[in-house]
């Protein structure tokens, strides 16, 4: 499966209104539509693992997920898909 057919799956799975509330808010969207908590981790932005390639960490058993903040780019967002995916 190509990313295209991966993203189209995924996003068959969820409502319009889901799909809308985690383009506004990604990490309030997977606490309201999944019940898995999205903290942003200040510790993650300062020492990346996978040589600065790993932003997010995931719990999902625990409903926890965090993710590095980036302030200029929307990298976040991408992460937060990412660890729930």
């Amino acid at each position: 499966m190509n990313i295209a057919g991966a993203v189209a799956r995924i996003l068959g799975r969820l409502a319009q209104d889901s799909i809308l509330t985690f383009a506004a808010d990604p990490a309030g969207a997977v606490e309201a539509v999944f019940g898995i908590r999205a903290t942003a981790s200040a510790t993650l932005a300062d020492r990346r693992g996978a040589g600065g390639a790993c932003d997010g960490v995931s719990f999902l058993d625990d409903g926890q997920l965090f993710f590095a903040p980036t302030m200029y780019s929307k990298r976040d967002s991408f992460t937060i898909a990412h660890e729930v995916g």
